[in-house]
C-alpha cells in the first residue's frame, strides 16, 4: 500500500470588487470587436436563421445589428450600474472576474505547482510526488483549483493551462531525478480533466512534451476522477488507451465519492485506485478496508490520500 501526505493551503476569500468595476469589465467585454464578431459568427452558423446563404450586404447588416445591440446594453449598464446586480449574482460576478483573468494569469506566470509526497509503505521511502495546481492572483491572493479549474474547463482554457502546468511538472521532475540519489526513479502524478481526455490530440501533445523534457513515460502518472470517466466516456477511453500505450500509468482518483459503477474498474486499465482523503479524515476505516480488499482482488495498487498524522498511518 502506498500512502500520501498532504498539505493544506489556507486563503482568505477576498471581498468582491466594487460593482462599478465589474460593470466596467462587462462593458469592456461587450465593446471588444472580437466579442461582437464571435456573436455574429455564432448566428451565421445556424441554418435555421436563414443566414447561411446571405450576401455581403446582408452580412454587414447583421454585424451592424449585433454591434448595435451590444453597444446599447453596454450604455445601459453605464447609465444604471445597479442593473447588472439584478441580472448577475455575486457568484457569477466572481466567476466572470476569474474568467477574464485566466489568460493574463498564464501570461504573467501566476499559475504554479505545489507538491505533496507519495510515500511507499513497503519501501519505506518517498517514491514520487503529486503536482497540485495553484493560482497566485494579483488581487485575490491564492486561488485554489476548486475555484478556477471548472471555469477553465467551461471556456476551453483548460487545454492551454493544463499543458503549461504539465510542462512545469516535467521540468521539475527532470531536475529532481538528476539531483536526488534514490534507489528508484521518482514519479510525478498529475490530475487530468475530462475535457483534456476528450481532446484527440492530447496524447500527442503529452508525448511531445515528454520527449522535449527527456522524461521517461513510466515516471509519469495521470490521475482521473470518477466524474471524469462519466463525461465523454468513449473519447476518454480512446485517449486513455493511447496514454497507456506510451507507458504512462493511470490512477483512479477520489474513488468511492463519484457515480461510476464497480464494473468501470474493469473497463479501464487503471494501475491504482486512491482512497479519498474524506475517508481518512473521517476515520472511516471500514470503507478503506473494503477498498483495499477490492484492489487486491483486481491486482491494482492503492494510494491513501490525506495522511498527516502517525495515527492515520498506523490505522491504514
Amino acid at each position: 500500500m502506498v500512502s500520501t501526505a498532504s498539505y493544506s493551503f489556507n486563503s482568505v476569500d477576498p471581498k468582491l470588487e466594487q460593482l462599478e468595476s465589474v460593470s466596467n469589465l462587462v462593458r469592456h467585454e461587450f465593446r471588444t470587436p472580437l466579442t461582437s464578431l464571435q456573436s455574429v459568427l455564432k448566428l451565421l452558423q445556424h441554418e435555421s436563421y436563414g443566414y447561411a446563404t446571405a450576401n455581403a450586404d446582408e452580412l454587414i447588416k447583421i454585424a451592424i445589428l449585433a454591434t448595435d445591440r451590444l453597444t446599447r446594453l453596454a450604455d445601459a449598464l453605464e447609465e444604471e450600474p445597479g442593473l447588472l446586480h439584478s441580472m448577475v449574482s455575486l457568484q457569477e460576478m466572481k466567476s466572470l472576474q476569474l474568467r477574464n483573468s485566466l489568460s493574463d494569469g498564464l501570461k504573467n506566470e501566476e499559475f504554479f505547482l505545489c507538491f505533496q509526497p507519495v510515500f511507499s509503505v513497503e519501501e519505506n521511502q518517498i517514491v514520487g510526488f503529486e503536482a497540485l495546481s495553484r493560482w497566485q492572483h494579483p488581487t485575490r491572493g491564492l486561488v485554489s483549483p476548486g475555484n478556477f479549474i471548472a471555469i477553465a474547463e467551461t471556456t476551453g482554457f483548460i487545454h492551454e493551462l493544463g499543458l503549461n502546468l504539465f510542462q512545469q511538472a516535467c521540468k521539475t521532475l527532470y531536475s529532481w531525478q538528476q539531483q536526488l540519489d534514490t534507489s528508484r526513479s521518482l514519479t510525478m502524478s498529475i490530475n487530468v480533466s475530462s475535457v483534456q481526455l476528450a481532446d484527440p490530440q492530447f496524447s500527442n501533445r503529452i508525448e511531445a512534451t515528454l520527449n522535449h523534457h527527456k522524461i521517461s513515460p513510466d515516471s509519469l502518472i495521470f490521475e482521473i476522477t470518477e466524474s471524469g470517466l462519466i463525461n465523454n466516456l468513449e473519447s476518454a477511453l480512446t485517449t486513455i488507451h493511447k496514454l497507456k500505450g506510451l507507458g504512462i500509468s493511470l490512477h483512479l482518483d477520489d474513488f468511492g465519492t463519484g457515480y461510476s459503477s464497480l464494473s468501470r474498474l474493469q473497463d479501464f486499465p487503471f494501475d491504482a485506485i486512491k482512497i479519498d482523503r474524506s475517508f481518512v479524515i473521517q476515520r472511516n476505516w471500514n470503507i478503506s478496508k473494503a477498498i483495499l480488499l477490492l484492489a487486491d482482488s483486481l491486482q491494482v495498487n492503492v494510494i491513501a490520500e490525506g495522511i498527516v498524522t502517525y495515527e492515520q498511518f498506523q490505522c491504514l
